[in-house]
């Protein structure tokens, strides 16, 4: 069973995986912002067209917003810093994070294609 099904499983998630490219896991701490507003965040994973964050900020299916990772915890082929739109939110229970897809802006994926 791969993690990504073992995932699903475990958070009783029925959407199927749509991922474009594999993922790799990060765990590591960042931020996301959106509308100039900073929030916390947990990244989960990153792909070549996307990362996965939990945060509790809930923003909106379409907006626009700037992943900021912690660098000092980070593969040294990594870039920090990714824009894109949030494509999926994911609810974890009454009063938990949510967890966000975003895909990236083109910049964002020729960049992480350009560091691996």
């Amino acid at each position: 069973m791969t993690e990504s099904q073992r995932a699903l499983q475990v958070m009783g998630v029925t959407t199927p995986d749509q991922r474009r490219s594999p993922r790799r896991s990060v765990h590591a701490s960042g931020t996301i912002c959106a509308g100039g507003v900073t929030h916390v965040a947990w990244i989960k994973d990153i792909t070549d067209s996307g990362i996965f964050v939990f945060t509790k900020y809930r923003p909106k299916v379409g907006e626009t917003v700037k992943v900021t990772l912690d660098a000092r915890k980070l593969p040294p082929d990594f870039h920090s810093i990714y824009e894109g739109s949030v494509i999926r939110i994911q609810n974890c229970g009454p009063g938990s994070a949510v967890g966000i897809a975003v895909l990236f802006s083109v910049i964002g994926a020729v960049m992480l294609r350009a560091a691996a």
